[in-house]
């Protein structure tokens, strides 16, 4: 999703700021690159002879648009209808291979016809475009990359991915989000991935309002992109909770069975300290804990309480603003 982001700035770029950009940096000449070692890794797999296609390749010059058309015409005109027409899977790479060098033809003509032209937002395009790489990698290092083992733990997690950081990432991350108002916490040497994506988001739909929607795909791309990211936050604190919730259950059945036995009261009596005995220290631990641990879900399921309302107020209001809804519709708005 984030390469098609960088595609599509690149696209919107003047061909003035395109000339800038050099070709290792340049979206679509590594889509080409990457779709021919797909290629060649996969010709080398099926064990295929693919010298006809390396060596047309080897002569294509990527930024020459007559160079690129003739090799994308031996790709339509000998190496999918011929050499590899019983080779259906190395055909699906040669389309596309052949729809990487399309796009970057569409690219080169447009070039030569425009030439040198620029426009107000090409500054902006052009720092968004710069700022994808970097974004990119932010993002790749939140990923948790690690083998799953006994069907749900993940290996190799950052200590700051554990559960039991849950709720401090989930406060960081609405800090960043809200009260900041879009600006990250690199002062304070934090920095939520929620909050660059809102940056990177609201730069997006920024220009793609500008630029005529051309770039909605990725604006709604990234808007999806940052809902998802809180949602898992806010899923992995709702386990932690969970957790502990289930932990303290079982510690308040045994704090039952141990005062009946103890002929004791169940409840905390006093301080924690030296001058109480074992026991008396675990029920106070189990009492005040699960006392601590039923406030945090309660204030968690008030949250969410809050969130549905207002979805569903939103919901009611613009079904009363239409003017004559459907019968299916006034139906959803009397339940809501």
């Amino acid at each position: 999703k984030l390469l098609g982001l960088e595609r599509m700035l690149f696209k919107v770029l003047s061909s003035s700021k395109r000339s800038e950009i050099d070709d290792d940096s340049n979206p679509l000449i590594k889509q080409v690159k990457t779709a021919y070692d797909n290629f060649s890794k996969g010709a080398t797999y099926y064990d295929t002879n693919f010298d006809e296609v390396k060596a047309s390749y080897e002569s294509t010059h990527l930024k020459d648009l007559k160079s690129l058309e003739a090799f994308m015409e031996d790709v339509t005109s000998n190496f999918i209808p011929k050499i590899y027409q019983k080779e259906a899977y190395l055909k699906d790479m040669l389309v596309k291979l052949y729809a990487a060098c399309l796009e970057l033809a569409e690219v080169l003509e447009n070039d030569e016809h425009t030439g040198q032209e620029s426009y107000i937002e090409d500054e902006a395009t052009y720092a968004a475009f710069r700022r994808v790489p970097k974004f990119t990698k932010h993002l790749e290092n939140t990923l948790q990359t690690g083998p799953i083992v006994h069907g749900f733990i993940r290996k190799n997690k950052r200590m700051s991915q554990w559960a039991i950081f849950a709720p401090i990432r989930l406060l960081f991350f609405v800090i960043g989000n809200f009260l900041l108002k879009g600006f990250s916490l690199r002062c304070f040497f934090i920095d939520p991935i929620s909050t660059e994506i809102k940056i990177m988001g609201g730069v997006v739909t920024a220009l793609n309002a500008s630029l005529g929607n051309t770039l909605k795909k990725g604006a709604y791309d990234l808007r999806e992109l940052f809902h998802a990211t809180m949602e898992s936050a806010i899923g992995l604190t709702l386990f932690f909770v969970a957790m502990w919730v289930f932990i303290f259950s079982f510690l308040i059945i045994a704090n039952g069975i141990g005062s009946a036995i103890r002929n004791e009261n169940t409840t905390c009596q006093g301080q924690l300290g030296s001058e109480k005995d074992g026991y008396q220290n675990f029920q106070c631990v189990v009492v005040e804990g699960g006392a601590i641990i039923s406030t945090i879900s309660g204030l968690i399921a008030l949250s969410f309480f809050i969130r549905m309302f207002r979805h569903q107020r939103k919901v009611v209001r613009a079904i009363n603003y239409l003017p004559s809804p459907p019968e299916s519709v006034r139906k959803i708005g009397g339940i809501a």
